[in-house]
């Protein structure tokens, strides 16, 4: 470092502002060792600093309008913070860092960042999209879909206040109303509203106030947009949730409220959220965000979601069930020769009313339990956890309800198997719990702290790991970022903290002391620490807490309650109660949960199996949602909190420039600098962007080394703009942007010609390439509307056509198994040809004659597929008569009357699958029918054998009879009572042998 001249502008490290904006006004000495006299902008304070401690600020008239700071000439630490400093303060609170977008949290609306979206990002080309903003991030989300057919994600992280859910929320609103444009403002409400719509319910049931946010997600959720390739728009979305903090529910700590829907009811309700115990254990009852019409705008939300109107009431009654439960407690009473039991108190009959059950039983499940079928009573300890336990488990799976109401308006068909590859693509928006450090951390802190840690890790990963190994194997000279990396941690956490109480958990007496025991002797002092403290600096919590050093910072968390917790056992009495429930919502959110207890404890443990905990099971969905994850293409968006008071127009500087520093932004800028965030293979570049210079290109290295040459010079790019690897080519982000501007023009004119060809061409292939490329090129009109309108009809006609193929294979003698195979394909045909339908009802450029046609054609194909489903089903029923037949033939022991009744029922039987089987169109040659057959024959031989058994019983009976007759004329005592009786139950049982006949 040369030495410093008077006037001169600089940086200085600051504790409060983390650097602050100085003037030199003397110095003595160059370099680090320097002594120099500063004058702070702040105050005009004077102070000295060592050279060390002080930065040049050289791009001081431009930092306000970089957008991307990569593009700075010196970026550090300290240029990076005042560059987004001054861009917060002219309302600019979205930046870039190589592609990272920086969010800064501005705690209040700002006019006109969002208007005219569609028109700045959504209609133009891709150079746009490099702006820094969440319209710009779904706009490239969506086209990245469209047009390279893949999954796109978008990965939005920061601490809680950060802005994380409005963030999201922005993004998916843009995308939500990009689709409803695409489809014409007459079409009809769909997915698109359900999108939008969906937001204000869930966090109505999911956000609260916590001491760090007003609004904060108490859950993480996964969006999954699935989007048409041919018109971009939105098809259908799913909604994947993580790790509800249910516990707050029943227990919230100093300065926090309860989930926002309570305080919204009882505000609907004209009741004072004070009078209720729920909603005043964290002590703070009203914040500045609540409005008195909230709970009927959530109610709209319902009904914007089609939310059956009896299934509204029933969750707004369950939500006042929760409440009136919440408000019991328990006094202990004394009873005779047992320990002290309990009773409840202060309940009103709201509690049983709106939870459809007797006061009585409500009251039984909390202040008793059943051991090996004996009542023993609860103290009123454990008749308060009791409550808890079941309000906790009641609420979570009433949100659990909430999310599939959601998710049924939003056409959720993800899980279905018959999706094809273009159907399955989607934009995937993730919201998660940022990461926490309270006063007091527990097992819910620690599992969203793991949650943050697994996305750092997966950040590294994709950023620097992935990167350096592709740079390497491809010969492309970037040399590797140091960085951060989590995954020591990451181990930590999974092989020792989270497997540690699994096994405690599996314990019978397992426990919190045993848990931190095991935890001290596999500590290792770096990532995982026992607790020290000193009666000063919190000795109580020795041997009650352990230390995490995360990414972000280290971690004090209390073990108090981590096993039960974890274990999160469901009271067995409470759980019968309320599946007993004359509301029907409560009812069914319980039946599982009862129909598992019947099947009993021994026989869950005979097969080895136990209740999976907390832990484990979030564990394993959040592996399932990075596995999701890493199969996108990710964007990154980093947000951040500005102050900790929640106030706009508020910077602390140093607690944003921690923020930046665990985020390890600093390295990204580097690796981006350095790097290639976009390629292709040979054939795709070649592909994409060989009609941009009158040449012919081979397939291969050479062909692209040719045509990368004549870009970078038609197009005046810089010498390393592009590069070629071993496999394929790697772009600088503005340079694919130049390139794909310049092909944005040169396709736009010949486009709609191509489009008009394809339409002649009749060729479903050809045709939606070109409708592809004219969407991607945000192309409209009339010509556009025949050709989409034109896919949708020969789409269906190909799987219609498939349909009746696949139905042609069916054949007379073919055994049900083969049918149902041809079933199950010509379902997927069908399915097909239906979404295709959907898709084109909801569409403005549909054509109404094709909509009246599909529906015909599908109403006829669905009876040809039921006349089939009826026909397996039949076969079924025919086979198994059949097979029931014979072995009752073959078994039956019985004889006389008795053998006869049995025969004459299967008889019925056989004959009532033959009829169904006839009039369901089973022909007499299938395989079921030949199996009927012979049931009928082996029938006949069993009517025949018995029957003449029962012959030679009647002879036997006329022989003894006419014996006896004999004895009567010849004995004396012909007439004797016992003769006479004997004698009368001969001649009764001899009438009561049926006449019969064989069957027909």
């Amino acid at each position: 470092m040369s030495g410093w001249a008077s006037g001169e502008r600089c940086l200085v490290k600051d504790q409060d502002h983390g650097w602050a904006t100085a003037v030199v006004t003397g110095s003595q000495g160059i370099g680090s060792q320097a002594t120099l006299k500063l004058r702070l902008d702040d105050g005009g304070v004077l102070l000295e600093r060592l050279g060390s401690d002080v930065e040049r600020l050289t791009n001081d008239k431009t930092l306000e309008e970089t957008e991307d700071m990569a593009a700075l000439e010196n970026l550090s630490e300290a240029t990076m913070l005042e560059c987004l400093r001054r861009r917060y303060r002219r309302d600019r609170i979205y930046s870039s860092l190589g592609g990272v977008v920086v969010a800064i949290n501005p705690f209040r609306k700002i006019e006109r960042l969002y208007d005219d979206g569609y028109a700045r990002f959504g209609a133009g080309d891709d150079a746009n999209l490099l702006k820094p903003h969440p319209y710009a991030l779904a706009e490239s989300a969506v086209r990245g879909v469209v047009r390279d057919r893949t999954s796109q994600s978008l990965l939005v992280s920061g601490e809680s206040g950060a802005g994380k859910t409005e963030t999201v929320k922005i993004m998916l609103g843009y995308i939500a109303k990009r689709s409803h444009r695409a489809k014409g403002t007459s079409a009809s409400p769909g997915v698109d509203d359900a999108l939008i719509a969906a937001n204000p319910l869930l966090e109505a049931f999911a956000n609260a106030t916590t001491v760090r946010n007003g609004n904060s997600s108490r859950f993480g959720k996964f969006v999954r947009v699935f989007v048409d390739r041919l018109s971009g728009t939105v098809a259908s979305a799913t909604v994947d949730h993580y790790l509800l903090e249910k516990t707050r529910c029943v227990s919230l700590n100093e300065g926090e409220r309860n989930f926002h829907v309570f305080y919204q009811l009882v505000a609907d309700s004209h009741l004072r959220a004070d009078d209720r115990r729920l909603l005043n254990l964290g002590n703070r009852v009203h914040p500045p965000r609540d409005q008195p019409d909230d709970y009927q705008e959530t109610l709209r939300s319902m009904r914007a979601l089609s939310v059956p109107e009896d299934v509204i009431k029933d969750i707004s009654s369950t939500l006042k069930g929760i409440l009136a439960v919440g408000e019991a407690h328990f006094e202990s009473v004394e009873i005779p020769g047992q320990d002290a039991g309990s009773r409840m108190a202060n309940v009103t009959s709201d509690a049983s009313k709106c939870l459809g059950v007797a006061s009585d039983d409500l009251a039984e499940a909390f202040v008793a339990r059943r051991v090996a079928g004996v009542r023993v009573p609860n103290s009123s300890k454990q008749a308060e956890d009791a409550r808890d336990g079941l309000l906790k488990a009641l609420y979570a799976r009433l949100f659990d309800k909430i999310v599939a109401l959601v998710n049924s308006a939003l056409g959720d068909d993800s899980s279905k198997p018959n999706m094809g590859k273009d159907e399955r693509l989607f934009v995937g928006l993730l919201d998660i719990f940022g990461f926490e450090s309270f006063v007091s951390n527990s097992l819910e802190q620690l599992l969203i702290n793991y949650a943050n840690e697994r996305l750092q890790a997966h950040f590294n990963n994709f950023v620097f790991e992935t990167e350096a190994k592709l740079y390497t194997q491809e010969d492309i000279p970037v040399p590797p970022t140091a960085y951060v990396d989590n995954a020591g941690v990451v181990a930590s956490l999974e092989d020792g903290v989270l497997r540690l109480l699994d096994e405690e958990c599996a314990l019978r007496r397992g426990s919190d002391q045993q848990f931190v025991a095991k935890l001290d002797r596999v500590s290792d002092g770096d990532v995982l620490a026992p607790y020290r403290g000193t009666a000063r600096t919190g000795g109580e919590l020795v041997g009650r807490a352990f230390i995490i050093s995360h990414f972000a910072g280290k971690v004090t968390y209390t073990t108090d309650g981590f096993v039960a917790k974890n274990r999160d056992a469901l009271p067995d009495a409470g759980a019968s109660t309320l599946a007993a429930s004359s509301n029907p919502l409560v009812a069914s959110l319980f039946a599982t949960s009862v129909a598992v207890e019947r099947k009993g404890a021994r026989a869950a443990r005979r097969g080895n199996r136990r209740r999976e905990c907390v832990a484990k099971a979030f564990g394993k969905s959040l592996k399932e949602l990075t596995r999701t994850v890493e199969s996108t293409r990710p964007q990154f968006v980093r947000c951040v909190k500005p102050n900790a008071d929640q106030a706009p127009a508020s910077w602390r500087g140093a607690l944003v420039l921690e923020q930046l520093r665990y985020m390890g932004l600093l390295q990204v800028v580097e690796a981006r600098r350095r790097g290639y965030p976009r390629r292709y293979s040979y054939e795709a570049f070649l592909k994409r962007f060989g009609k941009l210079c009158d040449m012919t290109h081979s397939p291969n290295r050479e062909g692209a080394v040719c045509l990368v040459d004549a870009l970078a010079s038609s197009l005046s790019l810089e010498r390393d703009a592009i590069v070629v690897g071993r496999t394929k080519v790697f772009l600088r982000a503005r340079a694919e942007a130049l390139i794909e501007g310049a092909r944005d023009k040169a396709l736009r004119k010949s486009a709609l010609k191509e489009l008009e060809t394809a339409i002649e061409m009749e060729n479903v292939d050809a045709l939606e390439a070109a409708v592809a490329i004219a969407t991607e090129l945000r192309l409209d009109g009339s010509v556009l509307d025949r050709a989409r309108s034109r896919v949708a009809v020969l789409r269906f006609r190909k799987h219609t056509a498939s349909f009746k193929e696949v139905m042609k294979a069916i054949l007379p003698d073919m055994h049900r198994d083969v049918l149902k195979d041809i079933y199950k394909n010509a379902s997927v045909c069908l399915d097909d040809a239906a979404r295709v339908a959907q898709a084109e009802t909801t569409a403005a450029w549909a054509m109404a004659a094709d909509i009246d046609t599909f529906k015909q054609i599908l109403r006829r194909l669905r009876r040809k597929l039921r006349k089939l489903e009826e026909r397996c089903k039949a076969a079924a029923s025919l086979e198994r008569a059949g097979n029931e037949v014979m072995e009752t033939c073959r078994d039956l022991e019985l004889v006389g009357e008795d053998a006869m009744r049995v025969l004459e029922n299967a008889r019925a039987d056989l004959e009532t699958a033959h009829k169904a089987a006839e009039e369901s169109g089973v022909p007499p040659t299938a395989p079921e029918a030949l199996i009927a057959l012979k049931a009928a024959d082996v029938l006949a031989v069993a009517f025949d054998r018995h029957l003449q058994q029962a012959e030679e019983e009647k002879a036997e009976r006329v022989a003894f009879l006419d014996h006896m007759r004999e004895g009567q004329e010849e004995g004396k005592d012909a007439d004797s009572p016992a003769t006479i009786a004997r004698r009368s139950a001969v001649e009764v049982d001899l009438d009561a042998v049926p006449p019969t006949s064989p069957p027909t």
